[in-house]
């Protein structure tokens, strides 16, 4: 009797090993990670996903490559330069069906999700605005005497066209904001600046001419990414000044 017994456990044993690939259904889930500004792939980067266990892989070209199981998931990538946190995404995916899938994943910099958990910073103090350097101003008054030039080309032009040709009416120029540009009396605001340039100006005018950015996306209904995509214009614009205070960032207003 032990025999038949033995012989039974081993065909049960045996039906499981053959029934049990065949109820696991996995896919493929890969692509590649690049970089937010310049659309080229990020080397060197820590893909993460959620699985048990949790599978994690260095994207050493930039190029990931997962098997899963049908489910849901969350795609955590890092990029670090010098130690430093420069880049982080955090996406979620569903595997619902088997395949192969490719999700490429676009790094943002990782400065808007540090601020999540810093606290509140203190901007009574006095702030130390860098001075630019010397090459910086060599710079500017070289830009400077080339506008001057074109300046004086245009104008000898114009002078010489008006003797040889007859004066045409001037085309009507395009409406400036007038009225925002008193109300934040800010000078050197363009006349032709977004709205929604405008309204963060407006906000940080209304809050002394600083405020930090974390305070700032309290008063905007945009996502986190955007706010400091257009913080960027604007200090590319020259209309701002951002600081780096502590592990945050103060805005300021050139006035």
């Amino acid at each position: 009797m032990v025999m038949p017994n033995r012989i039974f456990l081993l065909f049960v044993l045996t039906l499981l090993a053959l029934i049990t690939p065949f109820n696991v259904s996995a896919s493929t889930l890969h692509g590649t990670v690049y970089d937010w500004s310049t659309f080229e792939p990020l080397e060197n980067t820590i893909v993460e996903i959620n699985t048990t266990p949790v599978q994690s892989m260095v994207a050493v070209d930039g190029y990931y490559n997962f098997s899963l199981p049908q489910g849901s998931y969350q795609i955590t990538v890092r990029h670090y330069n010098n130690g430093i946190l420069e880049h982080t995404l955090i996406e979620n995916v569903s595997m619902e069906t088997e395949g192969s899938f490719v999700l490429d994943l676009l790094m943002l910099p990782a400065t808007e999700f540090e601020e999540m958990f810093i606290d509140d910073i203190d901007i009574s103090e006095s702030i130390v605005i860098p001075k630019k350097s010397s090459q910086q101003t060599l710079v500017l008054v070289i830009a400077a005497i080339v506008i001057i030039l074109i300046f004086v080309v245009l104008l000898w032009k114009k002078v010489f066209t008006e003797k040889v040709s007859p004066v045409l009416p001037k085309e009507p120029q395009a409406p400036a904001y007038e009225e925002d540009r008193k109300a934040l009396s800010i000078e050197s605001i363009p006349t032709a600046l977004p709205d929604d340039l405008l309204n963060i100006v407006n906000i940080i005018s209304k809050n002394g001419g600083r405020m930090t950015q974390k305070e700032l996306r309290k008063h905007l209904s945009i996502s986190e990414a955007k706010t400091s995509l257009m913080i960027s214009d604007l200090e590319d614009r020259g209309i701002i000044n951002k600081i780096k205070k502590g592990r945050g960032n103060i805005l300021i207003l050139n006035r």
